[in-house]
């Protein structure tokens, strides 16, 4: 499985340089299922997120910022796993090079501060999704309505799945907002 993830990662990088590496309202998942365990990460501009690609400056910054964390904790209203496969939310974990750790925790106030900004500019955000299966064999797809509807500025994702026997690419959008194997 370690060497599928990895030509899996190897595709992935192929088609953000085809189709250029920050887009806005353009966001990557990448979904990894290894035996029980099943690992969604999601990588997007701050501008599909927060609406600005910076360490935040004021307070609203902080806030908008603040807002968006907790969301993404809430992790299973934004990705559902095929229910049958009884997949509970082990963990969310999120990380910027612009924003303070500290800022991005669970249940953290709107008090940090934004890190220098990154080179070139343009900032990300990466989000950690790990899930534990009871299951794992009825894993069959993943619905992300819930994310869709949390980042309104989100308008496609490029997703990448390696499951047991699968590897394949999706594009879901708000209108179609599942993937399925």
């Amino acid at each position: 499985m370690k060497r599928l993830l990895c030509a899996l990662l190897a595709c992935s990088a192929g088609w953000v340089q085809a189709e250029g590496a920050h887009q806005h309202g353009v966001a990557r998942l990448e979904v990894v299922a290894e035996g029980p365990t099943l690992t969604v990460t999601l990588d997007s501009p701050l501008d599909s997120l927060v609406g600005f690609e910076r360490g935040p400056r004021t307070a609203a910054e902080r806030s908008a910022v603040q807002a968006m964390a907790q969301a993404l904790h809430n992790g299973t209203t934004l990705l559902q796993p095929t229910p049958a496969a009884g997949c509970t939310l082990r963990g969310v974990a999120l990380q910027s090079d612009v924003i303070d750790s500290a800022l991005l925790a669970k249940g953290a106030s709107p008090a940090g501060n934004g890190k220098p900004p990154a080179a070139g500019g343009h900032a990300d955000l990466e989000a950690t999704f790990t899930f534990d299966c009871r299951t794992p064999t009825a894993l069959k797809g993943l619905a992300l309505g819930g994310l869709f509807s949390a980042v309104p500025r989100l308008r496609q994702l490029d997703a990448a799945v390696a499951v047991a026997g699968v590897q394949r690419g999706f594009k879901p959008t708000p209108a179609k907002p599942q993937i399925g194997w």
